[in-house]
């Protein structure tokens, strides 16, 4: 299902967790940094968590190569630096892909195009792992796509 299509994020067995006390700890555990577009990375250059966003809130893809989809089981997640199109970006991140163990994968469920980060909810996905990364070109611009498998 595309990340703009989920609507019961309940029925992809996601767990709802309060932002302050229990995503944030996590997204700031094991010396991680946000880096871009809700990637966050330990201090050892590895991916440790990742925050997207899910619902009829998200902005519509430009064409099907961004399309980004989830399951019980997978994850399609666009690696944000197809946004600035960075060489040095696009290779920070799919080394951080590359070098991380697991990931903790947590949705921010926009209900819709208008709506205040306010009454956004987290969703839990659980803990995955990098299946594969591949390059995908655009025109001129480079967008990287991470599988990731839960476990």
């Amino acid at each position: 299902m595309l990340f703009k299509e989920v609507s019961n994020p309940e029925t992809l067995g996601m767990i709802n967790k309060d932002y302050r006390d229990e995503v944030a700890p996590i997204l700031y555990s094991r010396g991680a940094t946000h880096v871009t577009g809700g990637v966050y990375v330990n201090n050892l250059g590895g991916v440790s968590a990742v925050r997207a966003l899910i619902g009829p809130g998200v902005k519509q893809d430009f064409n099907e190569k961004y399309f980004q989809t989830v399951d019980a089981n997978q994850i399609t997640f666009n690696l944000p630096s197809w946004q600035n199109n960075s060489k040095y970006m696009h290779e920070k991140l799919v080394n951080a892909f590359h070098n991380a163990n697991e990931i903790d994968f947590f949705f921010a469920y926009v209900p819709h195009p208008d709506a205040h980060m306010s009454l956004w909810t987290n969703w839990f996905y659980g803990k995955t792992k990098v299946v594969d990364v591949t390059k995908e070109f655009d025109g001129e611009r480079s967008l990287y796509k991470a599988k990731l498998q839960k476990i």
